[in-house]
């Protein structure tokens, strides 16, 4: 049996959305997004091959692929490009042939800089036995208005497998235009103007918000994003949220934010105009993803609470260009395709 890794190319491209549909069976609106999301990218602009490698079976058949978003990230007050490695997915009738851990290995190695979440436990077992480090852990954090309803929702889908088909009630046209908390005053924009700074300290290892990313990542999806400035025109701090539906309840997405340098406090600021924001729209509550150590502590002063079980972080980092270690990384649910796993809605 001849299996080869190849870059994915544009004569499989065929199967690329076949394979999306496997990895990805639920998702309405699938083949638009991947398209927006893999060949929209405007770091991949550049690059002629598709951003990724594919297991071929007998020169024709692609049986599983390993996707690569590029992006950019700050580091000890660096600049660099790297990518996040995303749907990594191999055929069940194949995935005994030992071929899923050689895509793996030599994805991360081909395209590092590289960053992975939400790995499973084998995955996790390759990694520790390639020296890929584990740089953190990703968790979400859920706060209610009510914490019965959270405990009665959460039950009552454990007992009857609830649905995430709920029944919209026009909540995104009581997403309001302004808010003020604590001296600051953001208003829901429909465009981005100019870039962001990195918000954590320069040890952690923060993804870039250009205005090229941020025009690609919530001006141009298919999926509906709300954005928030700041009324001055200061580019300081910024939110980004959507409605979302976790565990059959309605709930308000922190997808994006951004707050001055170092500034912790902006962020207890940015998650309380989520939850105005969240009572205003009358959604069951907020949940958000959390990376770092201050991002969990600014959630828990505002009683949020943990949700589910947290994943690993990983990152190849060349020894060459990075000789120490990473233990801090500061990620959003806009990094990769962390979002899409909570739902569209309806």
């Amino acid at each position: 049996m001849e299996i080869k890794i190849v870059h994915f190319e544009q004569k499989y491209l065929g199967d690329f959305y076949p394979l999306a549909g496997l990895v990805h069976p639920k998702e309405k609106g699938l083949e638009a997004r991947m398209k927006w999301f893999t060949f929209g990218n405007p770091l991949y602009a550049d690059n002629a091959k598709l951003p990724g490698l594919a297991i071929v079976f007998q020169e024709k058949e692609v049986i599983g692929q390993f996707l690569m978003a590029p992006f950019e990230f700050y580091l000890h007050g660096k600049k660099y490009r790297g990518h996040f490695g995303y749907d990594f997915f191999v055929k069940e009738e194949y995935r005994s042939r030992g071929a899923g851990a050689l895509l793996f290995v030599q994805g991360v190695r081909m395209f590092g800089p590289f960053i992975g979440v939400g790995l499973t436990q084998v995955v996790e077992k390759i990694s520790k036995a390639a020296g890929i480090q584990v740089i953190g852990q990703i968790r979400k954090f859920i706060w209610t208005s009510n914490p019965l309803t959270l405990g009665t929702k959460l039950l009552k889908n454990k007992l009857v497998g609830g649905s995430d088909k709920i029944s919209d009630d026009g909540a995104e046209g009581r997403f309001p235009e302004t808010i003020e908390l604590s001296g600051l005053k953001l208003v829901k924009i429909s465009h981005v103007s100019q870039g962001l700074g990195p918000s954590f300290s320069s040890e952690t290892l923060e993804p870039a918000r250009t205005k090229e990313f941020l025009t690609w990542r919530f001006a141009d999806s298919p999926w509906k994003y709300h954005m928030y400035g700041q009324a001055s025109g200061s580019s300081d701090v910024f939110l980004v949220i959507r409605q979302a539906y976790y565990q059959g309840m309605r709930l308000l997405l922190i997808v994006d934010y951004r707050f001055e340098k170092e500034n912790y406090q902006q962020l207890g600021t940015i998650l309380q105009a989520a939850k105005t924001i969240a009572r205003e729209a009358r959604l069951d509550g907020v949940v958000m993803a959390s990376t770092c150590g201050v991002m969990d502590e600014a959630l828990q002063r505002e009683r949020f609470v943990g949700a589910g079980r947290p994943s690993s972080v990983i990152g190849y980092l060349p020894k060459a260009d990075f000789p120490l270690p990473v233990h801090s990384i500061g990620l959003t649910m806009a990094d990769a395709d962390l979002d899409f796993s909570f739902g569209e809605g309806p």
